[in-house]
């Protein structure tokens, strides 16, 4: 269990950091009245995919607070 918990800790902050620097540049061009429409238009697709993979993180580790919790609770009852 600490194994997969490092993991995913290793996980957020690997992916997470990049795909976080990757949305404030996007949101800087897409700012920026100067570009073209086609450009702002990828940029965009860029944005959301990259808030996607943020989205899909933030469900794998909801889903390891719920296996902890289960975890604990088992512990508990089994202690009772």
């Amino acid at each position: 269990m600490e194994a997969l918990s490092n993991t995913l800790h290793k996980l957020n902050h690997d992916v997470r950091e990049p795909i976080y620097g990757i949305i404030g540049l996007t949101n800087l061009l897409i700012e920026d009245k100067e570009q073209i429409k086609v450009r702002t238009k990828d940029i965009a697709m860029i944005k959301e995919s990259a808030e996607l993979i943020i989205d899909i993180i933030d469900e794998v580790l909801a889903g390891r607070a719920t296996i902890n919790n289960d975890a604990d609770t088992n512990e508990t009852e089994a202690i009772i």
